[in-house]
């Protein structure tokens, strides 16, 4: 049995390792992808994440794998965070999942809301139903906790994860505990100790290192890009625009659009399913200045920016707070970042424009003047998919009719299928991997 997996980012990798480890061929297309999103470069002397900065450290065969590439962790050294409202920066309050109060408790100890905001979010908070109706979290938010609780705290908080509004986004593709208040109430399931965590020398080492092993696996890296996918009776063909090779199977973990293009012939009904999702796009400014933050900024991974204030930015990261020891003594490193589904403005901006907008807004938001010594723009074009109301049905949906139009020989993964990150991509893509040996252990 001989495997092609389409798109080397960290679905790609993942696919192809738990199938050269179990002795399968694998050729791996698209990698000058390679790790997608995932970058670690130089920067003011230290070392900065041009896109994900770190993994949760959820139990289960992801961190297991995260695990196996042997790396050092670090682990953020502040994880507390503000919020920028028109009042000023006011602390997030703890007893909170994505904005969501788990306790009465939680509810009335927060800051930013009003006694009569807290009530309706304390009664939202001693729901003992086990699920709701409805897949759009801004719906459920809002019925929930109320309009001005879910705006302030959820909105904030989920919709810059997805890089998205919480209204018009599913509920249990994005914050699951959201939709089901009794996983909400659950203790959390941990290993104990940080969160999250990342590789000490950067996100990039893990790629590197998963690179690694699968050409020491015997993996095949093609220098050639997929263009197309068809399907004949006992293989499916892989098209490259110089010529086309014959596989058992083929593992797509590309971007929903590219998949899209890829299966136009060979599955044409999932094709048109997957071109109907959509892709925000952002920007970042990673900046650097010496001198001293104001005392409440000197403890915060970073401040989230209330959505009604109407800036450019989305959220100002403190990275030299969070990563200290990437970053060379008396430097402060930022990220701030923008963009969205909905707010596209970065789009049409300079990258010079768009550092003198960001950079002015950081300095609002933290009430300095600093001045900016050296500066990164980073664009993510088409970078997290939007996950629909009912996003699930959809992906069910397109799995199926995949299987059905290739005999099963092609499989999906990839982060739109059930969320962006990184231990979520790495969980999908080793589904797709055993369906494929499943299928090779029947032949």
């Amino acid at each position: 049995m001989r495997v092609a997996v389409i798109g080397a980012g960290v679905s790609g990798l993942t696919a192809a390792l738990e199938l050269a480890s179990r002795g399968i061929p694998v050729t791996v297309f698209n990698p000058p992808a390679k790790g997608s999103s995932v970058a670690t470069r130089d920067f003011a002397g230290g070392r900065v994440e041009l896109g994900p900065d770190s993994y949760l450290r959820r139990p289960g065969h992801a961190l297991s794998l995260i695990e196996s590439m042997g790396l050092p962790e670090i682990y953020p050294a502040t994880t507390r965070a503000s919020m920028m409202t028109a009042r000023g920066p006011i602390p997030l309050p703890r007893g909170l999942t994505l904005g969501a109060p788990r306790t009465f408790s939680a509810a009335m100890g927060n800051p930013m809301m009003g006694l009569g905001s807290k009530l309706r979010a304390g009664v939202g908070a001693l729901l003992l139903g086990s699920s709701t109706t409805g897949d759009d979290l801004g719906q459920i938010a809002d019925s929930r906790y109320g309009r001005r609780w879910a705006r302030l705290n959820i909105e904030p908080l989920v919709g810059g994860i997805n890089a998205d509004s919480i209204y018009g986004l599913s509920a249990r593709v994005s914050a699951p505990a959201i939709a089901d208040i009794a996983k909400l109430n659950a203790p959390p399931t941990s290993l104990g100790g940080p969160a999250f965590a990342a590789p000490e020398s950067g996100l990039s080492a893990l790629v590197e290192r998963m690179t690694e092993r699968l050409l020491g696996e015997g993996a095949e890296l093609s220098e050639q890009a997929c263009e197309g996918l068809s399907v004949h009776p006992g293989s499916v063909r892989v098209e490259t625009g110089k010529e086309e090779l014959g596989f058992d199977h083929v593992v797509v973990a590309v971007p929903a659009y590219v998949a899209s293009h890829l299966l136009r012939e060979a599955a044409p009904h999932a094709s048109l399913l997957l071109g109907t999702i959509d892709y925000s796009s952002v920007s970042m400014l990673i900046g650097s200045a010496s001198a001293a933050l104001p005392g409440f900024a000197r403890e915060l991974s970073g401040i989230l920016i209330d959505r009604e204030l109407r800036l450019l930015s989305t959220a100002v990261s403190i990275y030299s707070n969070k990563w200290p020891t990437r970053v060379p003594e008396g430097t402060a490193v930022f990220r701030i970042s923008t963009g969205s589904l909905i707010d596209r403005r970065h789009l049409e901006m300079t990258d010079g424009d768009l550092i003198e907008a960001l950079w002015h807004e950081a300095n609002r938001v933290l009430g300095t003047d600093l001045d900016l010594e050296q500066s990164l723009v980073v664009r993510w074009n088409r970078a997290l998919p939007h996950f629909a109301p009912y996003h699930p049905r959809l992906i069910d949906h397109a799995r199926r009719s995949t299987a059905s139009a290739t005999g099963g020989r092609v499989s999906l993964a990839g982060a739109y299928i059930s969320g962006s990150g990184i231990p979520t991509c790495i969980a999908v893509a080793m589904e797709a991997a055993a369906g494929c040996v499943e299928r090779a252990s029947r032949i």
